[in-house]
């Protein structure tokens, strides 16, 4: 599919559900309104007969009208509920779409979660990897835990993949996106989650391989069980032997019984209720992925066999909710031991099935961590896999975009150097482009080291390590000021830069809290230390006197146009230094009454 075509399709789907959800809502009606007369005929004709003592051959039409009733009830439900599921589907798609086209404000704030993940904050607020319109934002459609955090660290920098594990995530990427409906599929099984059980908030595989199979449940000195069961199965015999004594001293130790193991299980009680919220999603997800090439459970089961497992877990938890009735509760742990039983059972399943449930775990983990970066290749058919390669000691690209930037907006330009070792100085004007652009380069070099596709063209690089230097701020709580705050990260660029690994640098307005003779001098030390390491470095500078073209710096400017009094800026990015700047145009365009004539 074409990127043109997505909006289309996303609009076309959105159409189309909408005027089944419009067909059913009215079949729906008509329905309420027929079990309505039903159930009033019943009501009616049972009045009637009651009250003339009519023969009991007049109860045929009430018994006929409640059935015709009670069928109806059963198709409404059913209808229903095949209506929640396309209005979450119509949910799902309008999500996409306004994903599509970055219209992310009604999205959920990422920033909020950040704190669980942190580890480099620079990164992720000098790239715009935070907040409604960052990048996690855009990105994450992740439905577990699990995937969840692994986008996180993975994007943030917490986890580094080798060239053969980036090429293992682009595999699985292009599989899942393969087919244009799996990523919605997936997104949609999660979604319907909430009707199904009401239930929101993203899914915990954990307890599907959290599971000591050792651990007993009933003693082995138990073995009442056999005795219930031959004590229930002779009760005819017993009762016309006059044996009720017999039967009470049961129904006593299983009181007994059910006592001393009451607290012992509640924990596990607890625990078994709090996945079983879980189990339906898992379940439709399980038998989805039954047939996928990639998944290791492929070999071992079909979409029957799957479906059985789950469905003997459902089992088990529906016969466990007799605990929200304490009064049959009581009777059946009196008179069965009801919850050892099926605590029993569940231990047998777990034992069972273990293997395949740890085997499924891992297969979702792992699908869920990528599922968000194939709904983005998805998003944008026209961008492509790089090449990364532990090889590759130069970067190049044709060239490159901001993937955040809507499609109509963007300016695509190339990569300016390519040496390791090598800097880019960058001057231009204000508001022309510069930090754009290195922010360009960081958010699609974060997305080649994950396994992504990036909005580049062509583009070449090895596994990277990103370290910026965009956005300082100071801090009143730590009594640290925009200056110290600028210099501290330089620093630990400085002493990470040092290291092996290829590092990509970006520095923006580099020392910009100092006065200009100091911060030249800085400047130029900091660039000669930077251009001894194993990085690609890019810096933007208003400081003319820094840019000075060496055999390991090039020179690259961005500027404006002002015509009829008015400014205009193309964002392309040249060769060589900027002639002029903007600084006064911009107060003179703004009309606020100062003389820039005077001499200085």
């Amino acid at each position: 599919m074409k990127e043109s075509e997505i909006q289309i399709y996303f609009e076309k789907r959105i159409k189309k559900i909408s005027n089944s959800i419009e067909f059913l809502r009215s079949k729906l009606n008509k329905l309420s309104i027929f079990r309505l007369i039903l159930f009033t005929l019943t009501i009616i004709s049972l009045s009637i007969i009651y009250i003339y003592k009519l023969n009991s051959n007049y109860y045929y039409f009430s018994i006929i009208t409640f059935t015709a009733f009670v069928i109806l009830f059963i198709i409404y439900n059913k209808k229903n509920y095949f209506l929640e599921r396309l209005k979450s589907y119509k949910k799902v798609l309008e999500q996409e779409l306004n994903r599509f086209n970055l219209k992310l404000d009604e999205f959920y704030d990422y920033e909020i979660k950040f704190n669980k993940y942190k580890k480099d904050f620079n990164n992720a607020r000098d790239l715009g990897l935070l907040g409604k319109k960052g990048l996690l934002t855009y990105l994450d459609i992740s439905f577990s835990l699990q995937g969840e955090e692994n986008l996180y660290n993975s994007i943030l920098g917490n986890i580094s993949y080798s060239e053969k594990e980036i090429k293992d995530r682009q595999n699985l990427i292009s599989e899942l996106e393969q087919k244009k409906n799996r990523v919605l599929k997936l997104i949609r099984i999660f979604q319907e989650r909430e009707i199904d059980l009401e239930q929101k908030g993203k899914l915990d595989f954990n307890f599907l391989e959290n599971y000591d199979a050792t651990k007993k449940l009933i003693p082995k000195w138990l073995f009442y069980k056999t005795f219930l069961f031959l004590i229930w199965f002779s009760f005819p015999i017993l009762f016309l032997l006059n044996l009720p004594n017999f039967l009470m001293s049961g129904i006593i130790i299983n009181t007994i019984l059910f006592y001393v193991f009451k607290k012992k299980n509640e924990k596990l009680y607890k625990q078994i209720f709090k996945i079983s919220s879980s189990i339906s999603p898992i379940s439709k997800l399980s038998n989805f992925l039954i047939g996928f090439k990639y998944s290791k459970i492929n070999s071992k089961l079909s979409k029957k066999e799957s479906k059985k497992i789950f469905k003997i877990l459902e089992n088990i938890f529906n016969k466990l909710t007799v605990q929200n009735s304490p009064l049959i509760h009581y009777l059946l742990n009196s008179l069965f031991l009801w919850d050892l039983w099926q605590l029993e059972s569940y231990q047998n399943w777990r034992k069972k099935f273990q293997e395949h449930l740890s085997d499924l775990s891992k297969v979702l983990k792992e699908i869920d961590s990528i599922l968000s970066l194939a709904n983005f290749k998805f998003l944008n058919p026209d961008y492509e896999f790089p090449n990364v390669s532990e090889t590759q000691k130069s970067i190049s690209a044709d060239s490159i975009s901001h993937p955040l930037i809507p499609k109509q907006n963007r300016v695509s330009n190339p990569l300016k150097i390519s040496k390791l070792g090598d800097s880019l100085i960058i001057t231009g004007s204000n508001m022309s482009g510069k930090t754009t652009y290195l922010r360009t380069i960081g958010l699609n070099f974060l997305l080649a080291n994950i396994g992504s596709v990036v909005a580049a063209k062509d583009l070449k690089l090895p596994p990277i390590e990103i370290l910026t230097s965009i956005k300082n701020e100071d801090s009143l709580e730590e009594g640290i000021s925009f200056f110290y705050s600028e210099v501290k990260r330089i620093g630990e660029i400085l002493k990470i830069s040092k290291s092996n690994i290829p590092k990509l640098i970006l520095l923006d307005e580099l020392l910009k809290g100092t006065n200009t003779r100091e911060r030249l001098i800085a400047s130029k030390t900091i660039l000669i230390e930077l251009a001894k390491t194993n990085s690609f470095i890019y810096i933007t500078t208003h400081d003319i006197d820094l840019a000075k073209k060496t055999t390991k710096q090039r020179l690259a400017y961005f500027q404006e146009k002002v015509e009829n009094k008015q400014m205009s800026f193309d964002y392309k990015i040249q060769d060589g230094i900027i002639k002029s700047t903007n600084a006064l145009k911009i107060l003179e365009l703004e009309n606020i009454g100062l003389n820039f004539k005077i001499k200085i």
